[in-house]
């Protein structure tokens, strides 16, 4: 990859779009903040661009440390209103009672045709702009005004019908998912930062990626006044790459409130499976590239130990894959696969042995029944980020090193001890593990709604 922002030069080229494009607004509001991930997608499709740009040279180099400040100033003094705090995305399903009414489902994002006046002075400046950088390297090629115009007229359209929606409901606050790949993200929290009104990017409820840089795509420079993470370890980490820790405010992750859940199931979970005292080995189904490879190694690993089965829980919204897992499997008597047989998730963590994920947040999942997580790593790479750190998972490298950890967890007590106390250290690190985290959520939210958190 020619292109990465974690390093000093990967940031120096977005800081020079950040700069340079830095005229580019409508109606004061700035189209960089707006397009900067598409620009990313941009330099990684085309990476012969940024070679041209690396040969001509001249660009400062930027520590990574310094991203945030150096991409985003602040975010603006805000106004305060009378209006509702307007929350979308799916911790809208999470808004305890005592917080309806104050809180409402609901979002400003709109598109909208702006004037035609308004449009052809945006036009006007964008094409002056452009034939300024005739020559540049990367801004002077066709094949970048080819995707700027398009995208940036695109963005004009939304950032005027977000702006309307602001100037009629007129929200206190406004609440999102904090993903930059998502195009209204972006321009959410820029017409929020133009119209004066807090905007709070969320943490997915899910973990995102497998390493510092597929989460910089997802959270950094940050737009937004306030960013609801799950945990100190998230925060720590953005405060890393230049974000004010006050902006930063762990909550917890809702989706964990309710776990360990203590409810058995209708059918027990060895009825279902047809297993008697045989140890399971769950291992979670996700979307990678290393499906094949990872189902090898496990399923090499138990096929050699007769105390192990293995239950195969299929993503729900991967179940076409069940042929396939078959196949690599031979339809094997040892092999489980979850469906067809119909147990939920936690029903099967209650009964599991062990699970092995490759970054999948039923790994999180899995610590809160002190379930020993196992993550593959693969030669170059390093183990997936969150699992890794903190002891949260135990990583391999091979079938070999999986049946041997198989083995310990049969055989040393002393070994489950450690890696169950580890799960316990890495949940207060990667989460707030006290079943309040959707009281905390909203309570911040009308904090930072109202201005009592000096951000």
């Amino acid at each position: 990859m020619f292109f990465d922002p974690v390093t000093p030069e990967g940031l120096a080229l977005l800081n020079e779009f950040f700069r340079v494009f830095a005229p580019l607004q409508y109606k004061g509001m700035s189209l960089t903040r707006v397009l900067f991930y598409d620009y990313l997608r941009f330099l990684y499709n085309l990476p012969e661009l940024v070679e041209r740009r690396r040969q001509l040279g001249g660009l400062p180099s930027i520590p990574w440390s310094r991203l945030q400040p150096s991409l985003v100033d602040r975010y603006p003094v805000t106004s305060r209103s009378g209006g509702p705090v307007l929350i979308a995305g799916p911790m809208a399903s999470y808004i305890p009672g005592e917080f309806q009414g104050a809180v409402k489902r609901g979002s400003i994002w709109s598109g909208a045709v702006p004037p035609a006046t308004d449009l052809n002075h945006f036009r006007r400046e964008m094409e002056k702009l452009l034939q300024g950088l005739a020559g540049h390297p990367i801004f002077g090629d066709l094949r970048f005004r080819r995707w700027l115009v398009p995208l940036a007229e695109e963005a004009v359209a939304g950032l005027h019908g977000m702006r309307e929606n602001i100037e009629r409901l007129k929200p206190s606050c406004v609440a999102f998912q904090g993903n930059h790949y998502l195009f209204p993200s972006r321009i959410l929290s820029e017409a929020c930062r133009a119209a004066g009104i807090p905007s709070v990017a969320y943490h997915p409820l899910t973990l995102r990626g497998t390493s510092e840089s597929a989460y910089i795509y997802h959270v950094l420079p940050m737009l937004t006044s306030a960013y609801f993470c799950w945990g100190r370890e998230f925060k720590e980490w953005m405060v890393r790459f230049g974000v004010a820790p006050e902006a930063v405010i762990p909550t917890g992750c809702p989706r964990f409130d309710s776990l360990p859940r203590k409810e058995p199931p209708a059918v027990p979970v060895r009825t279902a499976l047809g297993l008697a005292g045989e140890r399971i080995l769950v291992l979670a189904d996700q979307q990678t590239g290393k499906r094949e490879a990872i189902f090898r190694m496990v399923w090499e690993a138990v096929r050699k130990d007769p105390r192990w089965v293995l239950v195969v829980k299929l993503h729900p919204h991967h179940e076409k894959m069940l042929a396939a897992y078959k196949q690599w499997g031979g339809d094997d008597p040892r092999i489980r696969f979850v469906p067809p047989v119909n147990l939920s998730l936690y029903n099967l963590l209650a009964e599991a042995g062990a699970v092995v994920t490759y970054f999948s947040t039923v790994g999180v999942e899995a610590a809160f029944y002190r379930v020993p997580v196992i993550t593959p790593v693969f030669p170059g790479k390093p183990p997936s980020y969150l699992l890794a750190k903190s002891g949260g998972a135990i990583p391999v490298q091979s079938a070999a090193g999986l049946g041997k950890v198989l083995r310990k967890l049969c055989t040393n007590r002393r070994f489950l001890a450690r890696v169950q106390a580890a799960q316990e250290r890495y949940l207060s690190y990667v989460t707030i593990p006290d079943g309040n985290s959707s009281r905390r959520f909203f309570t911040a939210l009308l904090q930072v709604a109202r201005g009592e958190l000096g951000l």
